[in-house]
């Protein structure tokens, strides 16, 4: 993942399970660009596993950000890992579009 700041994959035999990607700075902003995990693997804790690795490797930096789908399932998957909606912390996401 060329220009990336880190990568992990998780592998089930020689099949790729899953992956998650982070860019930013290291210092002050880490974004979780991608976490992706096979359909027919997810529950199965690969995405647990990739979120909390990404999680304690950028434990240092001051912004752990990601943006996700607005789905039950999606969310409490990251709530159990910690994570809350911006609007929890009085913070606004805004994009353009």
């Amino acid at each position: 993942m060329t220009n990336s700041l880190w990568c992990e994959t998780a592998w089930q035999g020689e099949t790729l399970a899953g992956l998650v990607r982070v860019v930013g700075d290291d210092a002050s902003i880490a974004y979780v660009q991608d976490l992706l995990v096979v359909p027919e693997l997810q529950g199965h804790g690969v995405g647990t596993h990739l979120l909390h690795d990404a999680l304690d490797r950028f434990a240092h930096v001051r912004q752990f950000v990601l943006i996700t789908d607005d789905d039950a399932k999606t969310l409490a998957f990251y709530a159990r890992s910690g994570l809350r909606p911006a609007e929890s912390i009085a913070v606004r996401c805004l994009l353009r579009g």
